[in-house]
């Protein structure tokens, strides 16, 4: 089994317009990367003469060597190795609204196992004339990580979705570095200013920004930009048309998308110049293959917002986790805690707002989430089913904050000492948390030599390794491992919970002080 899984989309430009030699070399081209799985626009032809056009494409000599499904009206393609994958639904053009056809096909991962959850490869290509259109048509995309497929077993499962989309617009300016907006007036022919532009609330004219804001809002996150903001690698942030008369400045408007739960398992994404092949580039991405077969075995799961308690000063901008958005889990090396974990709070006794340790509001939101079975599960199965909350905390870090928290271990202060058998700390991103954004960093497999004086520095030669998050990620950690966090020069509000599980005797407390405990799981306290 290949450790990781290459997928490519690819807008060849109106298939080559009928040249032969240029469709073979296009495909020659795309078997160098040996992807497992390819979205592609633009396909007239590929239909005529009973599909010869689309079947060389399957040939396993001249073309990719893979099975492939062409969407209505020749529009777009999604080929898919079946040595990987096995195919367990189509999809028709979801709405007429649809100028150009999305190609759909459900698929499950053959590694992850006849009981994981399938997810569908769509190819798509949004309207290049009309902004009003290509919002409508992002929508109907959309619809696509909202489908239910029943299997072959007659179970039904919920869907996951990777598309390769030609937006025909341009990427919303999230992320620092991304390819910046051209200015309407750089577009000098003026058909294709007013297709890639609409009116703004003033007003002027704004280019358009729609289709992928759309795609994000309903958690199909442009993997390049994800990319960059979690582990800034920035390489996928890069122009996939060129700048030409028309259609003005160098664009990213071709992108590789996925379902928000699905990201952890993407690790690379490039640009790959198509020369003189085509006026797109190749947008070429880079998969873990156990990971995603990991994320693929685990249930989509829902957990409360925190955002109306989050609300950072005005004009700063953040990104909270939200109602409604997958628990999604993250491995690291921890120790102990290399255990996936979900999110999930309590009611928080205080929290730190900068370097200042406030007190916080009581949410319910907070105690739904620490009594969530999705976390309790892994708790208890670490330390037992009897478990109370000895502590947590929310720590804010406003953009540009100074604050950065030192080396420390969680089961150890002037106060107190955690039994490391029977206590347990978790660790959880309620924004994107980076090592931008001053994201959690820890020394991986230091928790064996024990507990250290509180407030003193990592041993000589300790390794450490930063863990960037998503919102909504979290991690379980051996309650002695040395961690701690940087500033945030991000430009995003950072917001991290931490919490402290213990179990019964778990908890040593000096100078005859009583532990405040708060029981989310068992009986007898």
């Amino acid at each position: 089994m290949t450790s990781h899984i290459t997928m490519i989309s690819f807008n060849f430009e109106q298939n080559g317009f009928g040249d032969r030699a240029e469709r073979l070399r296009v495909l020659r081209r795309l078997r160098q990367y040996n992807p497992a799985l390819v979205w592609r626009q633009e396909m007239p032809g590929a239909a005529d003469h009973a599909k010869a056009v689309m079947y060389e494409a399957e040939d396993p000599e001249v073309g990719l060597g893979m099975r492939g499904w062409l969407g209505e009206r020749s529009a777009t393609a999604v080929f898919a190795d079946m040595r990987l994958f096995t195919p367990v639904a189509e999809y028709p053009n979801p709405d007429a609204v649809m100028h150009l056809p999305p190609t759909a096909v459900g698929l499950q991962l053959n590694s992850a196992g006849r009981k994981s959850s399938p997810f569908i490869a769509v190819a798509g290509h949004c309207n290049y004339v009309s902004p009003a259109q290509r919002q409508m048509e992002a929508g109907w995309l959309s619809s696509f990580n909202d489908k239910t497929i029943r299997m072959p077993d007659g179970s039904r499962r919920k869907a996951y979705m990777i598309a390769g989309i030609d937006g025909n617009s341009y990427p919303h300016q999230a992320t620092p570095g991304d390819v910046p907006l051209p200015n309407v007036q750089d577009i000098v022919d003026e058909p294709h200013r007013a297709h890639r532009s609409r009116r703004g609330p003033d007003g002027t004219d704004i280019m358009d920004q729609e289709p992928h804001a759309i795609l994000e809002k309903a958690g199909v996150v442009d993997v390049a930009q994800h990319l960059a903001q979690a582990q800034g690698r920035r390489a996928g942030l890069a122009p996939t048309m060129p700048a030409s008369v028309t259609h003005g400045p160098a664009t990213r408007v071709d992108w590789v998308c996925a379902s928000r739960h699905l990201l952890p398992a993407v690790y690379d994404c490039e640009v790959v110049d198509s020369e003189d092949e085509s006026d797109h580039h190749y947008v070429v991405t880079r998969w873990d293959h156990d990971a995603l077969a990991d994320l693929l075995n685990r249930p989509r799961r829902l957990w409360p917002t925190f955002s109306s308690a989050l609300h950072p000063p005005s004009g700063r901008g953040d990104r909270r986790a939200r109602a409604g958005e997958p628990v999604r889990m993250a491995r690291h090396p921890l120790g102990r805690g290399a255990d996936p974990v979900p999110p999930a709070d309590r009611a928080l006794p205080q929290h730190t707002h900068g370097d200042r340790p406030q007190s916080a509001p009581r949410l319910p939101e907070a105690q739904a989430i620490v009594r969530s079975p999705q976390l309790l599960d892994q708790v208890c199965a670490a330390i037992g089913p009897r478990v109370a909350v000895e502590h947590s905390g929310l720590v804010l870090k406003w953009p540009g904050s100074t604050f950065a928290a030192p080396w420390h271990q969680d089961g150890i202060n002037d106060r107190l000492q955690l039994a490391t058998d029977r206590s347990v700390a978790a660790w959880l991103a309620l924004t994107d948390t980076t090592p931008a954004s001053g994201c959690l960093v820890v020394a991986p497999g230091t928790h064996v030599n024990g507990y250290r004086s509180p407030s003193t520095d990592l041993p000589n030669g300790a390794s450490t390794a930063s863990v960037a998050l998503l919102a909504g990620q979290g991690v379980l950690m051996d309650i002695r491992l040395p961690h701690c966090s940087t500033t945030n020069q991000s430009g995003l509000v950072r917001v991290a919970l931490s919490v402290h599980f213990v179990a019964p005797d778990g908890i040593r407390i000096r100078d005859g002080l009583s532990p405040g405990l708060v029981p989310v799981s068992g009986t007898g306290w």
